[in-house]
């Protein structure tokens, strides 16, 4: 009997639904077998993994508004610093929100940095774990 409980929780340790899927080859984003269709779509994989959020493409630069080439989030100070690259390099309404009072992770691929300006206004920032930062909403 000891056998074969050491034997069900090492397969429950070891994920035995075969191997975890990951975003971007980033290991330590790791994707739910339910959204593997869209490991290599940003908002694809937003919208499947954040319950009643999607990408904003309301505008013509959006939902896409930076990515840095080559890098792997995969904290929230880590987040946070790309945001504010990502704003002290932008000439677009974003360079404002330079104070950023928190940041979420809302799983291991996506992060939520919320930023405010001078006056107060806030802004969020959703950060994928590839260095893309999306404009996202969430509603009912």
């Amino acid at each position: 009997m000891r056998k074969m409980i050491l034997i069900f929780t090492l397969l429950i340790i070891a994920g035995c639904g075969g191997e975890q899927a990951v975003f971007k080859g980033i290991q330590t984003a790791t994707i739910p077998q339910s959204c593997t269709d869209y490991k290599n779509d940003v908002c694809g994989l937003f919208d499947c993994m954040v319950e009643m959020c999607w990408c904003d493409d309301s505008g013509p630069d959006l939902p896409i508004i930076y990515e840095k080439e080559g890098a792997s989030i995969s904290s929230e100070d880590e987040a946070a610093a790309l945001v504010s690259e990502f704003v002290e390099s932008t000439d677009l309404e974003y360079k404002e929100y330079t104070n950023i009072v928190n940041v979420v992770a809302l799983n291991t691929v996506f992060f939520n940095v919320f930023a405010e300006n001078p006056s107060g206004d806030e802004m969020v920032f959703t950060v994928a774990a590839d260095g893309t930062v999306v404009k996202t909403i969430c509603g009912v």
